[in-house]
């Protein structure tokens, strides 16, 4: 099975070098503290001695099992200059200070750095090592000094430098806020918690501000005035796909969706323009004060394009369930259909012009054939049309919980014979957004049924232990297991010999569509949409690529990019 990487934030723990210090009673009994040591080496009494559980190289348990580190090296070399023996208590921190402060122990020997509060309550001995303040990262974060991670989820270690440096971290306000370490790769998907709340932040809220650690640990840090720290959002993201789909999208705007077909599990999600929601709050104003600025739209799930000819799927549906024989059905192409339309005869060309001459459905469909097309959509009724595009989800909620915009298609028997081709092309009342467009070759990629597609994977608790486990959720069958391999069938020629050529020759098959749909005043919406291995589907993708040229040249080679990252990692 595929590992898959799951990111919301990166969790960074702290490493920190700390002056180890022996804590020696109350600072009340400072006169019997101090005269212990000449006590015991004359009476020969025992000292009870607390110490952390592990703090390497200062105490920890070895290969053999055997409890070894600098503290106990120093603590035996004074036991014997001094002449007292002691018996080690290994409690963990937070015990040891406890136990001292209760009188179950006589001294503590463990990381505890020398600050003024404490020198009013503690006797230490001499500071014998000057600590630091280092962070550990994964390998891919892009923090690359401690000032990165400031706003970010941090795990320290009670009582130590590192402790009071990310207490120091806090904002004017003495409010702690979120830190992305990814910047905009995970704008749109993750959201922000701070102004414009959206994307897993939105979804998840609760959750993101909610503690499920262990009711002792809550005591404990609410008499130290510390917060619980939230719970942990497991998505099911893949980390390394997010970013190859984020730069393989490069300036350009549009979007990206890919999604395991047989689970619904979102593994990638970008839209551009994006932004950085570290810097979201000091330029909050400007964006919204653009009002064509689509910076804080998420065109993934609420923009709507005109779709073009990966709509011809749709159109091959409707036929099929109109009866039509995809083995019987023939067409020749001279490069345009002339149509009726309200102000007359007009035409609807192919791509440049080109000639396709004699053709079948499956050769319509692989060279993406717009004259073979509209001759097609005249043959299915109207009724049939709306029937099909309802049951694909248009013109309804999707069952998501993404905020999503409704995909729109309308064709009434009032329109012209133009206006009917033009909609079985993609180039009518008709828009969509990609991860609709998404869902729908995920269905075909899974024998017609449509898994509910998500990005939370589960809910964890900072101690490790599962909350919420979030599991596939079946739709439902969006079309018969023969429709979606017939299908199946004609979106490999497409990848075999058609529009989508450039995805051929690769150590896996593909199963595509491309569509080049025209926008009035701008350039062409460049889409792809499909599915690999094509007989064994693990991925299913929509590239669209905003004021673009061609499919062939803009959305498929951004599919590849993303597919060869995710079928050959």
């Amino acid at each position: 099975m595929k590992n898959v990487k799951k990111v919301l934030s990166v969790m960074l723990v702290l490493v920190v070098a700390l002056g180890m210090l022996a804590g020696c009673g109350d600072k009340k009994d400072s006169a019997a503290g101090s005269s212990s040591a000449d006590s015991a080496k004359a009476s020969g009494d025992k000292y009870i001695i607390a110490t952390d559980t592990t703090f390497a190289p200062f105490e920890f348990t070895n290969d053999q099992n055997e409890f070894v580190g600098i503290d106990l090296d120093i603590l035996a070399a004074i036991a014997k200059d001094q002449g007292f023996e002691y018996e080690l208590q290994s409690l963990g921190f937070d015990a040891a200070v406890a136990a001292l402060e209760s009188r179950q122990a006589d001294g503590v020997i463990a990381g505890m750095s020398i600050t003024p509060d404490r020198q009013k309550k503690y006797d230490f001995s001499e500071a014998y090592y000057d600590s630091t303040v280092c962070a550990a990262v994964k390998a891919d974060s892009a923090a690359t000094t401690l000032e990165d991670i400031k706003g970010s989820d941090v795990a320290v270690k009670n009582g130590t430098q590192s402790a009071a440096w990310a207490e120091s971290i806090k904002d004017d306000n003495g409010n702690y806020y979120r830190y992305y370490p990814y910047g905009c790769t995970f704008a749109h998907v993750v959201g922000t918690s701070d102004v414009n709340k959206s994307g897993v932040e939105l979804t998840a809220d609760y959750n993101l501000i909610t503690s499920d650690i262990q009711p002792v640990e809550k005591i404990i840090n609410e008499i130290r005035g510390q917060k619980n720290p939230a719970d942990n959002v497991v998505t099911t993201l893949d980390a390394n796909l997010q970013q190859v789909a984020h730069d393989a999208l490069g300036d350009r705007e549009g979007a990206v969706v890919a999604i395991e077909p047989s689970t619904g599990k979102v593994l990638a999600m970008i839209s551009k323009p994006d932004y950085d929601p570290n810097s979201l709050v000091d330029n909050y104003q400007d964006i919204i004060s653009d009002e064509n600025s689509k910076v804080l739209l998420n065109q993934s799930t609420q923009g709507l394009f005109v779709p073009g000819s990966i709509f011809k799927m749709v159109t091959s549906l409707a036929y099929l369930r109109s009866g039509g024989d995809p083995d019987n059905y023939s067409y020749y192409c001279d490069g345009s259909i002339s149509l009726q339309s309200d102000s007359g005869d007009s035409y609807i060309k192919c791509y440049d012009g080109e000639e396709h001459g004699q053709v079948d459905l499956l050769e319509s469909f692989a060279e993406s054939c717009n004259a073979s097309f509209a001759n097609l959509g005249l043959s299915i009724s109207v009724d049939k049309m709306n029937e099909v595009a309802n049951s694909l989800l248009f013109n309804q909620t999707l069952p998501t919980k993404f905020t999503t915009a409704k995909s729109q298609f309308s064709l009434s028997n009032t329109d012209s014979q133009w206006q009917i081709g033009a909609t079985a092309i993609g180039q009518g009342n008709t828009v969509i957004s990609p991860i609709h467009a998404a869902m729908l070759v995920s269905a075909i990629a899974n024998g017609g049924t449509l898994m509910k597609p998500y990005v939370i994977d589960s809910v964890q608790s900072t101690e490790g232990s599962v909350i919420e486990q979030y599991e596939s959720e079946n739709y439902g069958t969006l079309m018969s297991t023969s429709e979606s391999s017939q299908l199946t069938k004609m979106m490999k020629a497409v990848v075999e010999e058609g529009t989508g050529y450039k995805l051929s020759g690769k150590n896996y098959s593909v199963a595509g569509k491309t569509g080049t749909a025209e926008v009035v005043g701008r350039g062409n919406n460049a889409w792809f949409v499909g599915f690999a291995p094509a007989d064994d589907p693990k991925i299913a993708i929509c590239v669209l690529v905003e004021d673009a040229g061609t499919a062939s040249s803009e959305a498929v080679p951004i599919a590849g990019e993303i597919l060869d990252a995710y079928l050959n990692n």
